[in-house]
């Protein structure tokens, strides 16, 4: 009885745990006033403008606003505040990325707006990890054999597809890839970290085989919004493996309609 219960506990810790890795992305800022003093209070709206949902929140009793679990897409974040002028700006967020935004608020009419246009900041200083994103539009428009979108994470610093002929290989005959040669198989070396070190997610589920430590379903290229390769020390939430981390973020959809066709010849 008593080991029924620990299967039991041990099942369910791990169905909660699993949410915790995440392809989705957070929003989070400061509002202030242009002394520097926190504004609480102040209305934030956030508009996905694929889809035009917007969510209405407000900051606490420091100035501070957060908003989770949100689409990797392009936003616009609008602040209003009584007897400050509106301050709106449009950011791209990014797959698994925690964004961090900084409103100035100037004394004014509430139907003014100040429209303030912010660059992707040099250093990252909201995640421990290093990684990059390989876009969407470079998983459709660049070249891909057997329509194999791993390929692509080597345009991210210290990726490689491993040394043919050794245990690094993702070619002939090496037991990781082996299932997969017809699509070149998802062999990455990290850093020098071995191919089977990697932990592969889509839209946050594991997405692993188990029996030789490779990915276990190709997303076709089509259908990916973009996919992040982290590559050194990896948030907390990633836990696994202690190679890269390549969480794929699937299409949501947008107002208009649109589509893709392919002819794949395979002789």
């Amino acid at each position: 009885m008593k080991r029924h219960l620990y299967l039991l506990l041990s099942f369910v810790l791990c169905a909660v745990f699993s949410f915790a890795q995440s392809s989705t992305g957070t929003i989070q800022g400061t509002v202030t006033d242009a002394q520097g003093a926190v504004v609480p209070g102040a209305a934030v709206s956030v508009t996905n403008l694929d889809t035009n949902r917007a969510v209405q929140l407000t900051t606490n009793g420091d100035g501070l606003f957060s908003l989770p679990a949100l689409d990797p897409a392009p936003y616009k974040v609008e602040v209003k505040a009584p007897n400050f002028k509106t301050d709106d700006r449009q950011v791209v967020l990014q797959t698994a990325q925690v964004l961090n935004l900084t409103f100035a608020l100037q004394l004014g009419s509430t139907t003014e707006t100040v429209e303030v246009t912010s660059a992707s900041p040099i250093v990252d200083t909201t995640t421990s990890g290093l990684s990059d994103v390989v876009v969407g539009r470079q998983v459709t428009e660049l070249p891909l054999n057997g329509l194999n979108f791993t390929e692509l994470a080597a345009l991210v610093p210290g990726v490689t597809r491993g040394q043919p002929g050794n245990q690094q290989s993702g070619s002939g005959n090496q037991s990781e890839t082996f299932r997969y040669a017809a699509s070149g198989g998802a062999a990455l070396s990290v850093n020098g970290v071995r191919v089977q070190a990697n932990n592969f997610l889509f839209d946050g589920i594991d997405n692993n085989e188990s029996l030789v430590n490779t990915i276990l379903f190709f997303v076709p290229p089509d259908a990916i919004q973009e996919f992040r390769v982290d590559t050194n020390v990896a948030p907390a939430e990633y836990g696994r493996a202690g190679g890269a981390v390549v969480n794929t973020t699937y299409k949501s959809g947008t107002n208009n309609w649109h589509g893709v066709g392919f002819y794949q010849l395979r002789n």
